[in-house]
């Protein structure tokens, strides 16, 4: 699993929160406004009748979130379909149990998992802050991606925004590289290796949105990392080949034009588009290797990604970790 190592929490947090790579302040609450602005911005996409659809889910993490402070699991059946996470007193450490071997696990993983449409219960002989935190999460994270997957409607979307890609793309055994399925891939992998990033290090600032089909179809990002006021939208291509690139380059200059000359248009159907456009050119490996790998393993926590080696691991991160850098609020103009 993507662990990185960030050991400078707050001092003043509980140890066993702060090991966890969670800051006792953070407020559930923030992020719970977050998930209403996405959903609004989903709603502005569909047609009117998702808005009870919109309501009633967001009813429904609001109650789950209540439920969750008054100890309450998941019912049985639910109980079923997770994996439980447990908790390493003496080191400080979650962990889930796979092959009979405990795998170190952290919150970001539950995050990042989610886009792999894994999910998780605590095990109740854990701390019970420690327990309601890792509840809180998965149902804040769950309710996003359902939220993202469901309500995306339109049905003019390549197969890269199609809800059920990766469900589809699971069905196929020993999947060939093509380039529409090593595009699903490495959109999700780069989406789950930020969420994970976000969930680990608070002190990063940034958060992760997935982009509607709006966002896709005419500014022509897959997803958007929002850093403050400032958010830059990225789009996304593993292309080595030149007039790939070039192609790719005209779709971020389109999406830019649209942002500045069509700015009021633009936000009576998207409350948050962003500020800038960038290409990410992420380094051509072999995504759907890493996936078939996943599948043929059972489908670990972890996702497809921790099939990576080291060195492909570090092209990968230096490609998302400099538009990090650009999306930094002191930044000027990504220079």
């Amino acid at each position: 699993m993507i662990n990185p190592d960030h050991s400078s929490f707050q001092k003043e947090a509980p140890q066993n929160v702060e090991l966890l790579g969670v800051a006792a302040d953070t407020n559930v609450e923030d992020e719970e406004k977050n998930l209403q602005e996405f959903a609004y911005d989903v709603l502005s996409l569909s047609d009117l009748t998702k808005a009870d659809e919109i309501h009633k889910q967001l009813v429904t993490l609001r109650e789950t979130i209540k439920s969750i402070d008054r100890h309450e699991d998941f019912p049985e059946e639910e109980r079923l379909n997770r994996r439980t996470i447990y908790y390493d007193e003496q080191l400080g450490k979650l962990f889930v149990i796979e092959n009979g071997q405990q795998k170190p696990i952290t919150i970001g993983d539950i995050a990042g998992d989610a886009e792999w449409s894994i999910r998780y219960r605590p095990d109740d002989a854990m701390d019970n802050n420690i327990w309601a935190r890792i509840r809180k999460v998965s149902a804040l994270v769950e309710t996003r991606k359902d939220l993202a997957d469901n309500l995306d409607v339109r049905q003019d979307l390549k197969i890269v925004k199609r809800p059920d890609a990766l469900k589809r793309l699971e069905a196929i055994h020993q999947l060939k590289d093509t380039y529409a399925a090593r595009g699903v891939i490495a959109e999700v992998i780069a989406r789950s290796f930020l969420l994970r990033l976000q969930h680990n290090d608070r002190f990063l600032g940034f958060r992760v949105r997935q982009s509607t089909s709006y966002e896709d179809d005419i500014l022509k990002y897959d997803l958007k990392i929002v850093q403050g006021k400032k958010s830059i939208g990225l789009q996304l291509t593993v292309t080595e080949k030149r007039h790939g690139r070039r192609k790719h380059r005209q779709l971020v200059t389109e999406g830019q034009q649209s942002l500045q000359e069509q700015v009021d248009s633009i936000k009576q159907v998207i409350q948050h588009p962003a500020d800038e456009i960038v290409l990410v050119i992420l380094p051509k490996l072999d995504y759907t290797g890493y996936f078939n790998q996943w599948l043929d393993a059972g489908k670990p926590s972890g996702g497809p990604e921790q099939f990576m080696n080291a060195e492909e691991m570090q092209l990968f991160e230096s490609a998302l970790m400099r538009t990090l850098a650009r999306s930094a609020p002191n930044s000027q103009n990504g220079q």
